[in-house]
């Protein structure tokens, strides 16, 4: 199916047009974006569309920090809306056809966006977050702020489950990087049944990241 046919099926099917000149909104929703993509990918794609005011841009993720395929683009201006969702509505990235709609506002989330690529998932069974820092011993911590969070909202729904999630921020990419080389799909101890999983992740819970309150002395 041509571009064209595809666009006229989006317009019968949805009711939204892409491109008008007249949509004015603060934020534009990228979806069926590729799941691996990073903030690098994106940006290279708003340089080849050329898209123009664009503030600033978060990846989406979901209850358990895994990428949804979306993005919210942040404009610096609502006019720079309908011109932007036609340079982007509908262009290619990486083999799959991008969607961009006018958003109004932002949906409510407890995942703050981090591009710095500096934040890891870590998938551990049965363990605390003493257990978390003890694994990372060895590796640069981002210091001076709450560097490691339980973050398990799954195992709500599955309170058998053994599976704790933690998320660590290291000091920078690199040491990210090391560690996930190091423990994604190793034994969690020398002869250990318990396998580690460990991944990158451009968003973090709110309370990572945050100041850490020195100890009170005697």
């Amino acid at each position: 199916m041509s571009a064209a046919l595809r666009r006229a099926a989006n317009v019968a099917k949805t009711g939204f047009r892409a491109g008008p000149r007249e949509v004015a909104a603060p934020y534009i929703m990228l979806s069926n974006i590729p799941t691996t993509s990073s903030p690098g990918d994106i940006e290279n794609f708003l340089m080849t569309t050329r898209s123009t005011g664009i503030d600033q841009f978060r990846i989406v993720y979901d209850a358990a920090l895994r990428p949804t395929g979306s993005a919210i683009l942040k404009l610096a201006m609502p006019n720079f809306c309908g011109d932007n969702i036609g340079a982007l509505h509908e262009r290619p990235m990486v083999g799959r056809m991008v969607r961009a709609e006018a958003l109004e506002t932002l949906p409510p989330t407890d995942i703050v966006s981090d591009n710095s690529g500096t934040c890891v998932v870590l998938g551990m069974p049965r363990a605390e977050v003493n257990d978390a820092l003890q694994l990372a011993h060895g590796y640069e911590l981002a210091p001076g702020i709450v560097n490691c969070v339980r973050y398990s909202p799954e195992k709500q729904n599955r309170p058998f489950t053994s599976l704790n999630q933690f998320v660590l921020k290291f000091k920078d990419a690199s040491e990210a990087w090391r560690f996930i080389r190091d423990k994604h799909l190793r034994e969690q101890s020398a002869g250990s049944k318990t396998i580690l999983t460990a991944r990158i992740v451009y968003g973090r819970p709110a309370r990572l990241g945050e100041p850490r309150t020195p100890r009170r002395t005697a």
